[in-house]
């Protein structure tokens, strides 16, 4: 519409899951002016525009790099949630139930698992890659070459940059973890899954305990790096794969008077924003804050209402349309 910028209910934008602040965040953030903002269960008016999304093989590197619990969740939606893929884990995988709880898809609150269970994670994830022609290092990072919470981990062992792995790391709940699980690769015995738990609040002892533990135990192996350690780190979801139609943009324009797009930030201007698997404290923070937020929305939504009635009364404008907020 041209007077009203309208999002989908399941919209998303800047790690939000108010569909209400997504849309005037993206109105914002792409310059499109003073317009009214709000979420409709069907389309109204004419599309706007239309963002592709990066492939899902970067989302997912780019998820696990950077422990990013936000992106876990909501792809873990689109698939039938927690309760969904503790059925999977159990019916297609063969874990035995009573060894998996999950509260999330992302590791945050309360999540149980054994090491053994995990192991049999990862090698039907290298199964479900290698099905796709992909390799295991496309959708996991590298450890010490790739930003994200692994860009510190077993270097200046002679294992940087010959394994992949996930983090897990909490700080309260069940008195702290520090977690780590991957594949190392050596070039005399091939791959090796690991899996390495440790409880306690003492984390960055935990880490160090880790990768000393598991390079000892490595240690009769040659390393079969992935990459150099001194090569330049990937940049793990290139803003450039991002399409926007029609080329609606920040102000700058072309010779044809088209706006292009601004690129986005490089992982290393990333890395000082990295936090590893988000402590349940922050969790509980970010809901405060998106009640905060569709608290604001309501009340604008409100306000604009009764200036929109007040004009009609005068004669002087019709009664602003009500934004309907969906439930999470």
């Amino acid at each position: 519409m041209r007077d009203k910028i309208l999002a989908t209910p399941n919209f998303s934008f800047n790690y939000s899951e108010s569909p209400e602040a997504s849309a005037k965040h993206t109105a914002d953030a792409m310059k499109l002016g003073q317009k009214e903002t709000g979420v409709a269960e069907r389309p109204a008016g004419s599309e706007l525009f239309a963002v592709y999304s990066n492939p899902l093989r970067e989302v997912l590197l780019y998820m696990n790099a950077h422990s990013n619990n936000f992106v876990a969740d909501q792809i873990c939606e689109q698939f039938g949630g927690p309760a969904e893929l503790q059925r999977f884990l159990v019916t297609e995988l063969k874990l035995l139930a009573e060894q998996v709880y999950l509260e999330t898809c992302s590791g945050l609150e309360i999540n149980r698992m054994t090491p053994r269970g995990i192991s049999a994670v990862i090698r039907a994830l290298a199964d479900e890659v290698k099905r796709h022609g992909l390799k295991i290092e496309d959708v996991m990072p590298v450890a010490t070459c790739d930003w994200g919470t692994l860009r510190r981990r077993l270097e200046g062992t002679p294992y940087q940059c010959a394994a992949v792995g996930k983090t897990g790391t909490l700080t309260t709940t069940d008195g702290g973890m520090s977690n780590l699980a991957g594949i190392a690769f050596t070039e005399d015995a091939g791959p090796f899954i690991y899996v390495i738990l440790s409880q306690g609040n003492r984390i960055w002892e935990h880490k160090q305990t880790t990768d000393a533990l598991l390079t000892e135990l490595l240690a009769a192996h040659r390393p079969a790096p992935l990459a150099a350690p001194g090569q330049a780190r990937r940049q793990l979801m290139p803003s450039a794969n991002l399409r926007a139609e029609p080329q609606l943009y920040t102000g700058a324009t072309g010779a044809n008077g088209e706006g292009k797009l601004a690129a986005g930030g490089t992982e290393q201007e990333k890395e000082s924003d990295d936090i590893e698997d988000e402590p349940e404290g922050r969790k509980a923070g970010r809901k405060a804050e998106r009640k905060t937020a569709r608290a604001k929305d309501r009340k604008a939504e409100a306000a604009k209402g009764r200036t929109a009635q007040t004009k009609n009364a005068r004669g002087k404008a019709e009664p602003a349309r009500k934004t309907a907020s969906r439930r999470r």
